[in-house]
């Protein structure tokens, strides 16, 4: 269809299909990163869920600076043939224990005053070959 000066009108049937089209590749993009993000949201939902062994080192008394600690399993699982890699002064060597989640198993650490203190034990256990490091608390006060 031309106007009186000869130039093309825009049929609006056209126009309200292009805007339908728009419309919905608008629709279609927001809908796939809102999928994703329900994807990553429901993925760290389950990583929160999922059982994991966790560890603190506990003073049995704490005015002493060396000896009974509790090395205590603070996860919800299960660890099983817990080995304390470091350091060599740990006695009785912690080798191949289970810990149940909850429960603390006792360490004892002694030191010959010429040699340098650790700050941490190192663990490993069934499942975790990689050695994990717990720190060594500190003196209260």
């Amino acid at each position: 269809m031309a106007d009186l000066e000869g130039d093309v009108a825009v049929e609006w049937g056209d126009a309200a299909t292009w805007v339908a089209c728009g419309a919905a590749i608008v629709a279609a993009v927001y809908s796939a990163k809102s999928a994703r993000t329900a994807a990553a949201s429901l993925k760290i939902q389950q990583q929160a869920l999922a059982p994991v062994v966790e560890w603190r080192l506990e003073r049995d008394d704490p005015a002493q600076q060396w000896g009974v600690f509790l090395l205590r399993n603070v996860g919800t699982l299960d660890a099983q043939a817990v080995t304390v890699t470091y350091p060599r002064e740990v006695a009785p060597q912690v080798d191949q224990v289970d810990i149940p989640a909850g429960v603390a198993e006792p360490v004892v650490i002694a030191y010959d005053m010429s040699e340098r203190q650790a700050t941490h034990l190192m663990l490993t256990w069934r499942g975790q070959a990689a050695p994990v490091a717990v720190a060594i608390p500190p003196l209260a006060g």
